[in-house]
């Protein structure tokens, strides 16, 4: 442990006439953003290397070889290593074995550095967060404006594409499998640019949600294909379904593609109120106030809840009562139908006919096994909206490798805090053994 108190000298050239506080606050954080704190480490660092070197100096044998012998080739060498407070250069001793002749840097391995590393990983963890928020030439602005650490937008896409924080495994089990797209504008490719972002969550019985991946370039048959094969890597053993029910917006290729990877499958009731509006109001022709009419019969007519009780304390002539409700319900939408195609409106009957289908998924699922599960998909929806705000509104001209990692990191910020921090402490190896203490500053008289 190296014990040392470092004196702190600024020079303040203070007029006489009057001047604000804030000109005074703004004078003394540009300093030390510019030269203090970066000047502060380059002093620390030098401490460092000396006694790190010395230290190896001392024990006079390195693994290099069998008949090591170290002397210093090289003093101060310069490394320079862009952090949250600014550009910082390292200076630093070199060694070198007299015998095999290799060369070695003992505070390089010392502070953890790789061997080309240009930035720190505190930096990192700041750039990802900030553009996971916005686009990548505001935050090169925003970085600028908040800490003078100037990174041009191109280095900062090229960070962020380099950067291991999104990796998501797709292998876990919940209780319910959400999926959901969104469209974004993608860099034109055959006169077309748009493009669409796919996402898996999972939904357990506590309300916790995690993530399984996002996918710009797979379709929903493959990413269930890959999610299978994470969850069942031994085919001689009959596949176990990773979730209870699939909870989606009812798109076909989703149902298709994920179904498999559960027991049933469950129509988001919200989505299905709001989306017969466009075979009914735009290609049946009705009108606004019939549509709307429309909209809230079938929202009435589908609204059914699972009881709050425990299932075991739900006594069995309530369970047939509920039962009963859902085969009310079912006549119900069936009235609904029979009354579209009355009224010749096909396609909105059609799309009701096959919404029909699980639509009470989420009950089957309580009365047959005590599980509660989600009718809508509003876990999930929120999550939608930030992705849709960040490769929609705020960026476009994507790449498909952009968009699917950007659209990851968003999610396992969301869904996953706890394993988002935990990544970056891991990667910071915060280990207690630095502590600073401010002994205070005092006036010293010009010479």
């Amino acid at each position: 442990m190296i014990e040392q108190i470092l004196s702190l000298k600024v020079g303040a050239s203070l007029s006489e006439n009057e001047f604000t506080l804030d000109e005074l606050l703004l004078a003394s954080k540009e300093l030390f953003e510019r030269e203090g704190i970066p000047g502060f480490l380059q002093v620390l660092l030098r401490l460092l290397d000396d006694m790190v070197y010395k230290k190896v100096l001392g024990v006079g044998r390195h693994d290099c070889c069998k008949k090591s012998h170290l002397v210093v080739t090289r003093r101060e060498e310069k490394k320079t290593v862009r952090t949250g407070v600014g550009t910082v250069t390292v200076l630093w001793t070199r060694l070198k074995c007299k015998s095999c002749h290799k060369t070695t840097i003992p505070l390089r391995t010392f502070l953890g550095l790789d061997r080309y590393q240009k930035k720190s990983v505190e930096l990192e963890k700041t750039v990802v967060e900030l553009l996971s928020e916005q686009s990548y030439r505001r935050g090169e602005v925003h970085l600028k404006s908040i800490g003078s650490i100037e990174i041009p937008h191109t280095t900062l896409h090229r960070w962020v594409m380099a950067s291991c924080c999104d990796e998501i495994p797709l292998k876990g089990r919940c209780d319910t499998l959400v999926a959901d797209g969104t469209g974004y504008k993608k860099k034109p490719e055959y006169e077309s640019n748009r493009g669409e972002v796919k996402v898996v969550v999972g939904v357990d019985r506590d309300g916790g949600v995690r993530p399984y991946g996002a996918w710009t370039d797979e379709s929903w048959q493959s990413i269930g294909q890959m999610i299978k094969a994470a969850n069942h890597p031994n085919e001689r053993v009959k596949f176990k379904a990773i979730a209870n029910v699939l909870v989606s917006d009812g798109e076909a290729g989703l149902i298709h593609g994920l179904k498999k990877l559960t027991l049933d499958h469950q129509r988001c009731h919200w989505h299905i109120v709001k989306d017969i509006y466009q075979p009914l109001r735009i290609e049946g022709g009705a009108s606004i106030e019939e549509t709307r009419s429309f909209q809230g019969e079938l929202a009435a007519a589908i609204e059914l809840h699972i009881p709050e009780e425990d299932f075991d304390q739900v006594s069995a002539e309530e369970k047939l009562g509920l039962e009963k409700k859902i085969w009310m319900a079912e006549k119900g939408v069936q009235d609904l139908i029979d009354e579209l195609i009355t009224k010749g409106y096909g396609d909105a009957a059609r799309y009701l006919i096959r919404a029909k289908k699980g639509m009470f998924a989420y009950l089957r699922t309580w009365l047959h096994m005590g599980l509660k599960n989600p009718r809508v998909s509003s876990m999930i929806e929120r999550m939608m909206r930030e992705i849709g705000r960040r490769i929609k509104k705020i960026g476009f001209g994507w790449s498909k490798k952009g968009a699917e990692k950007m659209t990851k990191i968003i999610i396992k910020r969301i869904t996953s805090a706890g394993e988002w921090e935990e990544y970056w402490k891991n990667r910071l190896n915060i280990t207690g053994n630095v502590r600073l203490t401010f002994l205070g500053c005092e006036i010293m008289e010009p010479s």
